[in-house]
């Protein structure tokens, strides 16, 4: 091998080299990031306030940028940021911040460095996707309905916040028997009719039926996992038979989703004349609120 060949050879294996470590460094580990945020703020801002805003700005960006590590990483599959797991990723996955913040005239300019997991926004990524799917397939399996039943909750943005008390109202337009469902964001379905509350199993015309109010006998107060959840109703004009109904107050949602995308719930019979509907509601934590808070004011 010539002397030319021979140093064009080692400067290619450098660079292999140069690539290639970082990868095996971080590819089970942390990657660094660095995010920066100048903002600018006006006479009515204090500048605590203008600080907590460009903190968090910061975090965001540092997280964005972790998307040019994984576009040329294997580890994280099928990787898109979204707003709101940008906004989770920065408040509960950052590790090692460290903050540096400069003060000029009416602004304030931070940089975070931190380190992030891969494996840790991978398992979030596909929880979140589970959780849209899981929302989508549950509200849109909705039958052709012979009678109209509504479902609205207390808060009417269906934003929650951890330790927030969740309250669902149900009023059909007709006698029903009906059948009560808490998607939640860890795939669980909680069965509130006639499981929790079997003395509601059977609802009167044009009454407004409460679940989860200062008197029930249960209450639903918000916390982790966070992200999408669904209340789902279904009520018919006849009675669930006993084999129909679930012993389990507390069960897994993707087997249950698959029978209402057959058209019935825990086997209910397609003869009976039905109505169904659902509300969406998204859960998060205190932190992520403060955060959002943060950007806001």
């Amino acid at each position: 091998m010539s002397r030319d060949i021979y140093q064009i050879a080692c400067k290619n294996l450098v660079l292999i080299f140069l690539f290639f470590i970082p990868q095996l460094a971080f590819g089970e580990g942390l990657v660094p990031v660095e995010g920066q945020h100048c903002y600018q703020y006006g006479d009515d801002e204090s500048v605590n306030v203008a600080k907590k805003k460009a903190l968090a700005l910061a975090r965001e960006v540092a997280v964005s940028n972790f998307k040019v590590w994984v576009e040329v990483n294997t580890t994280v599959k099928d990787y898109k940021l979204e707003k709101d797991w940008v906004e989770t990723i920065a408040v509960g996955m950052l590790q090692s911040e460290k903050r540096q913040v400069t003060k000029k005239v009416q602004e304030i300019c931070t940089t975070v460095n931190a380190e992030i997991n891969p494996q840790e926004v991978d398992a979030l990524i596909a929880e979140r996707k589970k959780q849209s799917s899981i929302k989508q397939r549950v509200t849109t399996q909705t039958p052709d309905s012979k009678f109209d039943i509504k479902v609205w909750l207390n808060n009417p943005d269906g934003q929650y916040i951890e330790g927030d008390y969740l309250v669902i109202n149900v009023k059909s337009d007709q006698d029903a028997y009906l059948k009560l469902d808490y998607f939640q964001a860890d795939c669980k379905v909680v069965h509130l009719v006639p499981n929790l509350f079997r003395q509601q199993a059977f609802i009167k015309k044009d009454k407004v039926y409460t679940f989860g109010n200062e008197n029930a006998p249960e209450r639903f107060r918000i916390q982790g996992p966070f992200g999408d959840e669904v209340i789902k109703v279904i009520a018919s004009d006849k009675p669930f038979p006993a084999s129909q109904i679930s012993q389990e107050s507390i069960s897994n949602c993707e087997p249950y989703v698959e029978t209402l995308e057959q058209g019935r719930t825990r086997g209910i019979s397609l003869e009976h004349n039905r109505a169904s509907t659902g509300a969406s509601l998204f859960t998060s934590s205190l932190k992520e609120f403060e955060h959002k808070n943060a950007k806001n004011k």
